[in-house]
């Protein structure tokens, strides 16, 4: 992982963040996917998170798939010594990329989803570089041939397939990701070029904020 991320310091890094929501499948699941493009190599890293909450939503969903990201960078970038250009991160939630653009404004008191928010916020305060949230169309894929979409809009449709087939997944096998736990149990890997890694460590550590 630390050889893609000197690709990243040299701009050939790009992301794609995605929620799901799936009130029909389950009303308290929600899920979320990540991926890392690397343009030098074109090889990925996709990840996939999902958790049963009384508040799950596909708001949530989007956040816990910015804070998947804002985690797989850290480690990633661990070691790594700058100046690094600023890295884009595309969402097709505007309210994640307010916040993740806003991330040192405090939350209003009546803010949904605060306690997410707050980590997402606080992790990317952390990084060693600048994040700029992107807006991109989801579901482009109805609108126009995939031919035509380009490779922001191809790599929101693939995350958003992966959060959804996850959920459908998790909601079978009884798996989820538990927010508030120890995470000594969590289900919660990366698998990147068919080379597993494991962020147990890190999460731990950075969702006690």
């Amino acid at each position: 992982m630390t050889y893609h991320f000197k690709n990243y310091s040299m701009g050939f890094w790009t992301d794609s963040v995605q929620g799901s929501y799936m009130k029909d499948v389950a009303a308290d699941v929600c899920s979320a996917a990540v991926m890392i493009y690397c343009t030098r190599t074109q090889q990925t890293c996709t990840c996939t998170i999902v958790e049963q909450s009384p508040s799950a939503g596909s708001y949530r969903g989007e956040i816990l798939g910015a804070i998947l990201t804002q985690l797989i960078l850290h480690a990633s970038s661990s070691g790594i010594f700058g100046p690094f250009p600023v890295l884009t991160e595309d969402c097709d939630n505007n309210g994640v990329v307010l916040h993740g653009n806003s991330f040192s404004k405090p939350l209003p008191a009546s803010q949904t989803q605060a306690d997410v928010l707050r980590v997402m916020k606080k992790l990317i305060s952390r990084q060693l570089f600048t994040i700029k949230f992107v807006y991109v169309q989801s579901h482009t894929d109805k609108l126009k041939p995939l031919r035509e979409c380009t490779q922001t809009e191809l790599m929101n449709i693939i995350v958003d397939d992966l959060a959804q087939r996850s959920l459908r997944h998790s909601c079978s096998s009884g798996e989820f990701f538990d927010f508030y736990s120890s995470l000594v149990e969590c289900f919660f890997e990366v698998f990147c070029d068919s080379f597993c890694l494991a962020f147990r460590e890190i999460v731990h550590v950075y969702l006690r904020v």
